[in-house]
């Protein structure tokens, strides 16, 4: 079971955190694309993923959250922490006193939804 704690922000006057339990971080993955209802394969702004490389080119000290926009206007949601277990497996630092963290899984988690960004693929009937 994998439990998402994310925020979803409107402005600096609207923003509300939240929590959310999946049973994989497919099922994660699944949530968030499915959510969208705009093109995120071009545009960085409506999904940013971190991944190694991104660590890596901004010289960051571990992961930024994971944010994602599904609609122009709408809100964004930011997921800053994940648990799997019990046990921390993602975070951006927020809720652990700027302690960044990404398990092996979640790292490789992270370049697959980014490629998944990249090259969406959708299930088109005859």
């Amino acid at each position: 079971m994998v439990k998402v704690y994310y925020e979803i922000y409107w402005h600096d006057y609207q923003r509300k955190n939240e929590e959310r339990i999946f049973d994989s971080l497919g099922q994660v993955a699944d949530w968030i694309f499915n959510s969208m209802r705009r093109d995120y394969s071009k545009d960085s702004y409506a999904m940013t993923i971190p991944t190694p490389e991104k660590i890596a080119r901004c010289r960051a000290d571990g992961p930024f959250d994971l944010t994602f926009r599904p609609e122009h206007g709408g809100p964004s949601y930011d997921i800053y922490m994940m648990e799997d277990g019990g046990k921390i497996i993602f975070s951006s630092g927020r809720m652990t006193a700027g302690q960044k963290h990404w398990s092996r899984a979640v790292r490789e988690w992270c370049a697959k939804c980014e490629e998944r960004r990249q090259n969406p693929v959708f299930e088109f009937a005859e």
